[in-house]
């Protein structure tokens, strides 16, 4: 993928609309950027997409500004990282609306490969977008550790301590937490007056949309104010249980 912008892409600026397609697709291939689900990927700029690029730009060692300009490091990066060939998995969304092309109509929930051709949002005014299967929903779970692993020279203790401390502090949790939610909530540092107040936020905003995990599971997404998105499972082991959150 290829990227180049037009103007500045900058919340306070005046974009352009083929640079915010760009963008939200790019964001949207590497996991970052979701759009509404009644009007999919379009050209005008949303918070949202201002949110994830600075998300994608602390990921990657960037000054963490939420802007970008026309061929600054920003968007070279965006443009490799996007570029790369991925594994994995998605779930096709499309919009429902009488717009939709009928082929991506009847891809519209379907489960696909990420070499799959072609993208959501490739074609021409498609407004369609990937929905993220997570295969490693617990990514910072506590593999075992052999003795052996302790000769190589890159390994870090230190990490693994606190990664084991972290898993005590939050042994005796709250019911509804599972363990990755506990977890996630002290790395993050999110209280439990930050998750309730992004949960209540996102109901009166109407922030809030449904999903499908990884497992078939349905969850629900709370787009809180305070800038906090809290993932609730709704049904299975894990029904009525916050599994996940991040700051965006």
């Amino acid at each position: 993928m290829n990227i180049k912008l037009n103007k500045p892409f900058a919340a306070n600026s005046a974009v352009d609309e083929f640079d915010v397609k760009q963008v939200k697709k790019a964001l949207n291939r590497l996991g970052y950027y979701q759009p509404y689900e009644k009007t999919g990927i379009t050209g005008i700029p949303d918070a949202d997409v201002f949110s994830a690029l600075k998300s994608f730009q602390k990921d990657q060692g960037l000054q963490a500004t939420g802007t970008a300009r026309p061929g600054d490091e920003t968007v070279t990066k965006l443009s490799s990282e996007a570029g790369k060939k991925k594994s994995g998995k998605y779930i096709w969304r499309a919009v429902g609306d009488n717009k939709v092309r009928d082929s991506h109509a009847a891809l519209d929930g379907t489960v696909r490969d990420l070499a799959d051709s072609p993208d959501p949002g490739e074609e021409f005014n498609c407004r369609c977008w990937a929905e993220p299967i997570d295969e490693n929903p617990y990514p910072d779970a506590i593999k075992p550790v052999y003795p052996e692993l302790f000769l190589i020279p890159a390994l870090r203790l230190g990490r693994i301590f606190k990664i084991l401390r972290e898993i005590l502090k939050y042994s005796r949790k709250k019911d509804n937490y599972t363990d990755h939610a506990a977890l996630r909530s002290n790395q993050r540092s999110a209280s439990q007056k930050d998750i309730e107040e992004a949960i209540k936020t996102a109901k009166e905003a109407g922030n809030v949309i449904t999903k499908t995990g990884k497992y078939g599971t349905p969850q629900k997404v709370y787009k809180g104010s305070n800038g906090l998105t809290v993932i609730e499972e709704t049904q299975g082991r894990n029904a009525g249980k916050i599994i996940t959150l991040w700051w965006n």
